[in-house]
């Protein structure tokens, strides 16, 4: 992918989707004292792995939660940052695939701080674990095809 207008645009348009889906989407308003803060680290952090994803897991089998909640934040949360990545491969002189997608968790990281520091949005390590793992998928996948597009075209 060139540093072109259209990827320009296209990342423009991406960056405008995922902030939306991130925080615009959230009716509470941004409270910077300290109480609240506090409040909200004790009820929106969860930092113990897959806990949530099992949650929601065991609600869908009770039939306590319906199947589209679940697909909405386990799918959604996976399919969210892949195609983060390739504007980071895009964008940046560094292209092995360590440094892709470490940038990808930075930023998932990032975005899981603000969430919980302005109310809009929760700290969830299973957020950060299917971000990540949805990115990392799609970058290993498209990967060999551009391999192979190289190969292609030296062929040619």
């Amino acid at each position: 992918m060139k540093n072109n207008f259209f990827t320009k645009a296209l990342f423009t348009l991406y960056l405008a989707v995922l902030l939306f889906i991130l925080f615009a989407r959230y009716e509470e308003n941004f409270s910077p004292s300290l109480a609240d803060l506090t409040s909200r680290f004790s009820t929106s952090v969860n930092l113990k792995p897959f806990h949530t994803i099992n949650s929601y897991l065991k609600a869908l089998e009770n039939g306590n939660i319906s199947s589209s909640v679940v697909k909405n934040n386990l799918l959604g949360n996976f399919l969210l940052f892949m195609p983060y990545p390739f504007f980071v491969y895009a964008f940046s002189k560094y292209k092995n695939a360590l440094w892709v997608i470490t940038l990808t968790a930075l930023t998932v990281i990032a975005v899981e701080i603000i969430q919980i520091v302005t109310g809009l949005g929760s700290l969830d390590i299973d957020d950060f674990i299917l971000n990540v793992s949805g990115a990392a998928l799609a970058y290993i996948i498209l990967k060999p095809k551009r391999k192979k597009a190289i190969k292609e075209k030296d062929h040619d």
